[in-house]
């Protein structure tokens, strides 16, 4: 019926719509048959310009989704380079059949693409969080050896050695347990400052909350997973830069505040600091002076992620003789927020 057709066809639109992904279809003479906006975005064309009707050559001359219309074959997770932008690529052939005869034929290709930086980013994000599944794995068997340990020296009635043990492993650990429930009730955040915290001690590397820190005045609007990823890759890239030095030279310190209209995150190390020259490539992605495979993408997700809530970051020199990273992100949210990098 006409009102069902209609229906079909507007959910068929809302569908494309909210695909992230850029979708075209062209029918067997090439010509563009659907484009949503997603893929306009994509590629670069203008959202209100109509583009239906006219051949996929005059179109996307680099869109190569004749090749499957003549071939019948489907192209999976191509790489491209489209309007300066690296793109990965599916394109599948749509097949027909005569069902009288059998015959069968292509009568029209369906490409679906998206910005290999979008997945380059997930497959990071993925990967540290499997980084902090190792690093428990580690930490759970470093506390059973430790554990081990206690046991026998009770065993030997070393009673002494094994209380003193008990006291320097918890210590510090309790410590900082005692002061993040009351400074930083946040569960979120509280428990990636304690996550990192291990994961120093396991670097044997110094790391010191500020004693007068307080992150409680947090406003709900603010999306807590953009603060963890803000304070976990400053710290990443705080323990990368002292991780050189000598071990009783590895210092670290971080400062939380609330106060005022902002809340203030300063993240500082006393590594070797960032030259100049290099001082605004440092949030691009890829830009890394380590040679190590997977760098250079830690501070670009941090200035992605203050781009999302009103954050400004400022780089200074650190009293320690490293980098100096303060964060200011406003309790006030504005419609459209902006990052400053400087």
């Amino acid at each position: 019926e006409p009102d069902e057709i209609g229906r079909l066809f507007k959910e068929r639109n809302a569908i494309l719509g909210s695909i992230r992904e850029g979708i075209v279809a062209i029918n067997q003479d090439g010509i563009i048959t659907m484009i949503n906006q997603a893929a306009k975005k994509t590629l670069g064309l203008s959202s209100t310009r109509q583009f239906l009707n006219l051949h996929v050559g005059e179109v996307l001359p680099e869109q190569d989704m004749l090749g499957p219309l003549k071939s019948g074959e489907s192209q999976l997770d191509c790489e491209h380079s489209i309007g300066g932008k690296e793109i990965i690529v599916n394109r599948i052939p749509i097949w027909d059949e005569d069902p009288a005869t059998g015959d069968k034929w292509v009568r029209g290709v369906v490409s679906s693409f998206r910005e290999k930086d979008e997945i380059d980013i997930l497959a990071k994000k993925l990967s540290q969080v499997q980084e902090y599944s190792e690093m428990l794995r580690q930490q759970t068997h470093e506390y059973a050896n430790k554990l081990y340990t206690i046991s026998g020296l009770i065993q030997l009635e070393a009673y002494d050695t094994a209380i003193q043990l008990i006291g320097s492993e918890s210590s510090g650990y309790q410590d900082l347990l005692q002061f993040l429930v009351s400074a930083v009730p946040d569960p979120t955040i509280a428990g990636c400052i304690l996550g990192k915290y291990s994961r120093a001690k396991e670097l044997n590397i110094t790391l010191t909350v500020d004693e007068h820190s307080n992150f409680a005045d947090v406003p709900e609007w603010i999306n807590r997973e953009k603060v963890v990823t803000i304070l976990g890759n400053l710290l990443d890239n705080a323990y990368e830069a002292v991780a050189p030095l000598l071990e009783e030279n590895r210092i670290v310190r971080l400062s939380l505040t609330d106060l005022g209209n902002d809340l203030i995150l300063e993240v500082e190390d006393s590594g070797k600091g960032i030259p100049e020259d290099i001082a605004e490539d440092i949030y691009e992605k890829d830009f890394s002076t380590s040679e190590k495979q997977g760098k250079g993408i830690g501070l670009y997700l941090v200035k992605d992620a203050l781009r999302s809530i009103d954050g400004q970051l400022i780089l200074d020199e650190s009293s320690l003789g490293g980098a100096l990273f303060t964060i200011y992100i406003s309790k006030r949210p504005k419609p459209h927020a902006q990052t400053t990098v400087g």
